[in-house]
């Protein structure tokens, strides 16, 4: 998978934090003020502050905010909500939508396991 593809945004982990991001900025859009790269910044803090407070790991860097931001502008991308739990997720645009599951609502039998480090 290359670097920035939009495909990094639908693989499982990517697209929860993705989608974390996404509903955040769409806040920030819909009710102030703050448009652009204010709103991305913004955002992104917000995004952050859930990650330590939830002593998760950071998936989403800003660059990687920033792009995900342009490819739902350019509509490479687009949010749908999840059949299940009704929560907004990142999916392909071309992709059928009509009963999409999220991946919080239908976890993949290998998410969250990685390789361990050889010692």
């Amino acid at each position: 998978m290359l670097p920035y593809s939009e495909d990094w945004f639908t693989s499982w982990q990517p697209n929860v934090h993705s989608s974390l991001f996404i509903n955040i900025y769409n806040f920030i859009i819909k009710h102030t003020n703050v448009h652009t790269i204010d709103a991305i910044i913004k955002s992104y803090k917000l995004y952050l502050e859930h990650i330590e407070i939830n002593s998760l790991q950071r998936v989403l860097s800003l660059t990687r905010a920033w792009t995900l931001v342009r490819f739902l502008e350019s509509k490479v991308l687009r949010v749908i909500p999840c059949t299940k739990c009704k929560g907004n997720f990142i999916v392909h645009s071309l992709e059928i939508h009509s009963n999409h599951v999220c991946g919080l609502c239908n976890i993949p039998s290998r998410a969250g396991k990685t390789k361990k480090k050889v010692a």
